[in-house]
């Protein structure tokens, strides 16, 4: 189909933790964007078995940091594992 040949040229890049939501996500893109590329970015130890991805990329969780009286920041998180997961894109968009 023409329409996958354009989904080819495209990656997705999934970040963060690994929830249970994870897995919809991934079966989404697949069915929305067939022929893309999806890279799931998550943190080494997160149990990614079963799960429905073309690359794996593991990083060290840096984690975050508090800010006012116990707010977590996790920008570092989003960071991390964004620049991850680009850094493995190989099509055009």
């Amino acid at each position: 189909m023409i329409i996958e040949h354009v989904f080819d040229q495209i990656s997705v890049v999934v970040q963060g933790p690994v929830f249970p939501e994870t897995d919809s996500c991934l079966q989404s893109i697949r069915k929305h964007l067939p022929g893309a590329v999806i890279i799931l970015s998550t943190w080494a130890g997160c149990d990614v078995s079963g799960l429905d991805y073309d690359r794996l990329v593991l990083s060290d969780d840096p984690g975050g940091f508090t800010y006012s009286w116990r707010r977590c920041n996790n920008v570092n998180r989003q960071l991390v594992s964004t620049y991850a997961g680009l850094k493995h894109v190989t099509t055009p968009y």
